[in-house]
């Protein structure tokens, strides 16, 4: 990676750290870190992607409270919800190499890669968490993914516009040299 692409993967990660704390407690909170994912992917390369999700969860893990309610620890990945944070890195470069590989349908790629990335949480968050809490399928959908459909399509709504704005400034030059 060069050296541009680690300070803005730093960057993308710090904003993961930032956003992600604050949340809404129910079984599986409602907070901002897959809005922050799906930024983190749209304006970033594949692998610069990957690696600020990774660096996110690698300082979650240690225990910085970077987690959704100024949580930490390895105990969170461990937890009920550490599928859907495990899921973050396959997400994020899902996007980010559909969003670059398909730039003649650039928008049709942001908004689907998204839905298909937010189905990948989904279906791994609920696979984790029927494991860790010994639950069935019907109540993990029920408590994990029901809830949330609309409020992630909105979040989708959301990183589409925001990088729309990151499209049309100079910071997406910044990314290509």
């Amino acid at each position: 990676m060069k050296t541009k692409e680690i300070a803005l993967s730093s960057l993308f990660a710090a904003l993961m750290c930032v956003l992600s704390p604050f949340s809404i407690p129910m079984t599986v909170p409602i907070s901002l870190s897959v809005l922050a994912v799906f930024i983190t992917a749209l304006c970033q390369r594949p692998k610069a992607a990957l690696v600020s999700t990774l660096v996110y969860i690698a300082l979650g893990s240690v225990g910085v409270p970077v987690f959704s309610g100024f949580n930490g620890g390895i105990q969170v990945l461990a937890g009920p919800t550490g599928g859907f944070i495990m899921a973050y890195p396959i997400m994020a470069f899902i996007i980010s190499y559909s969003v670059n590989r398909f730039t003649r349908h650039r928008a049709v790629a942001k908004i689907c890669s998204m839905i298909v990335a937010l189905i990948v949480c989904y279906a791994l968050g609920t696979f984790f968490f029927c494991v860790s809490t010994k639950q069935g399928v019907a109540y993990a959908i029920s408590a994990c993914v029901a809830p949330f459909v609309l409020i992630d399509l909105a979040k989708i709504a959301a990183a589409y516009i925001i990088s729309l704005f990151f499209d049309k400034t100079n910071l997406s030059k910044l990314m290509s040299d």
